[in-house]
């Protein structure tokens, strides 16, 4: 089996992920949105170092899909151990309807 050395997001969790930075910054101050996005980097280097943390989710979109929980915010995310990476799909806000997006 290959090994997992680094994270990619989908264009769509670029997305979320810069709407969770600027809605952030809205709300709170600027040390704790530096802090949050530490943490959930540090989340992602850790699903990096063991993919099968995160819990499965079944999905007729998506062939071995996973999520994880950071505070907040759901990371939805596929290992691809044969591309070297851990593909992040999606970053949802944890109150979100994520069910209807991965059916």
């Amino acid at each position: 089996m290959d090994k997992i050395e680094n994270h990619k997001l989908s264009k769509s969790a670029e997305k979320d992920l810069n709407q969770l930075i600027e809605k952030g910054k809205q709300n709170w101050e600027g040390w704790r949105v530096e802090s949050y996005t530490v943490g959930l980097d540090q989340s992602l280097n850790l699903l990096v170092a063991f993919p099968e943390m995160g819990s499965p989710v079944e999905s007729r979109r998506y062939i071995d899909l996973r999520k994880w929980r950071y505070e907040r915010h759901i990371i939805f995310y596929r290992p691809r151990p044969e591309q070297g990476d851990l593909f992040v799909i999606r970053i949802f806000d944890a109150k979100q309807n994520y069910h209807a997006y991965f059916g």
